[in-house]
Parts: C-alpha cells; structure tokens; sequence
C-alpha cells in the first residue's frame, strides 16, 4: 500500500512503527485477535486525531489505487486531473 501513496504524491513513505502510536504499526498485517485489533485501531484513530495527522483507512476490499486517489482529492491533498 506504501507505493500507492508515493506514487500519488511523489513522496517517500516507509512502513514503521511510530514512537507516537506506542510502536504499533500503521499497516498491521498480523492475525490477532478481532477485540485487540478493534482496540489497536481504535487507539490509532485517537492518537492521530490528538496529533492532527490524517489517518485514511482502507478496507480490505476496496481497490487500493482507486479509493487512495478518491480519499487524498477528498481531503485536499492530491488535485483532482481532469481528463
């Protein structure tokens, strides 16, 4: 998902784990348990928002590229290309 992001706003973006969200990563791929991951995310959404960082969420079904562009045009950070 990190090039989806780089490819859209020419920016490098690495997969981590931030000291400010306790060291749990923003793309979490383990299989844990649905209440823990329910919490982690839960816990992500509110430390971003204290920190004023947009958090885009993407579903598990959703076409990565396509909902990416939409959300980042969405909340102004991409312009929209008019073909």
């Amino acid at each position: 998902m990190v090039y989806v992001f780089k490819d859209l706003l020419g920016k490098k973006f690495s997969s981590c784990r931030p000291n400010f969200l306790d060291r749990m990563q923003l793309n979490r791929r383990s299989q844990i348990d649905l209440d823990e991951q329910k919490m982690c995310n839960q816990k992500k959404r509110n430390i971003c928002k204290k920190q004023a960082i947009c958090l885009i969420e993407v579903s598990y079904t959703a076409n990565l590229l396509s909902y990416i562009r939409h959300t980042l045009i969405e909340k102004e950070f991409l312009k929209e290309v008019k073909n």
